[in-house]
């Protein structure tokens, strides 16, 4: 039966929560970001110089790194139960385009892990010295050691200079992390290969 709900194409298959620059409008209060429910296929993606994935919705509601990440991001919410599909299928149509891809979400296991697994290039995070300082042993959750061995491997395969690898020693080694909503240093970009 092609009635069926089930048997057609999901209202939210292909939609994405973005933030783009705003555009003016009179009955609106001027604001510098607008954030706009859209379909990924209809985004023009040479527009943009960096694709720049947040991992939290509220994280991504009062994200102002902008001018230090790229000239022309794309910001995309990496997405839950309604966004999620979409920005998968963003983020891999994006990875053809060979451009950087930033993620920037907890610094914990679960958002190494999510970071990886979306193919992005690049972690966006606070300096190592200021994670040091600012890290606890109280964010890295006991659902998360599932992904501790995958990162461990990572860690193994990459010189002991690599920007990631003082990163994953802090997180790994010491068992301290840091919610996304407590950045309050510049970000800086991580390369994740």
């Amino acid at each position: 039966n092609r009635e069926q709900k089930s048997l057609r194409e999901k209202p939210r298959e292909h939609r994405v929560l973005v933030s783009l620059p705003a555009v003016e409008r009179p009955d609106v209060e001027e604001r510098q970001r607008d954030f706009v429910d859209l379909d990924w296929r209809d985004i023009d993606k040479s527009a943009f110089d960096t694709l720049i994935q947040l991992e939290n919705l509220d994280s991504f509601y009062v994200f102002e790194a902008l001018p230090a990440c790229s000239p022309r991001p794309l910001v995309a919410y990496r997405g839950d139960r309604h966004y999620g599909g979409g920005f998968a299928k963003l983020a891999t149509a994006w990875t053809a385009s060979t451009k950087p891809h930033l993620y920037c979400g907890d610094f914990d296991v679960t958002g190494i892990h999510n970071a990886i697994s979306s193919s992005a290039t690049h972690l966006l995070l606070p300096p190592l010295g200021w994670l040091d300082e600012h890290a606890t042993g109280t964010q890295l959750a006991s659902e998360q050691h599932d992904y501790q061995a995958s990162l461990r491997q990572r860690l193994a395969t990459l010189p002991e200079d690599h920007a990631l690898a003082g990163y994953l020693k802090l997180l790994l080694g010491e068992q301290r992390g840091l919610l996304q909503q407590w950045f309050a240093a510049d970000l800086v970009r991580v390369p994740l290969g």
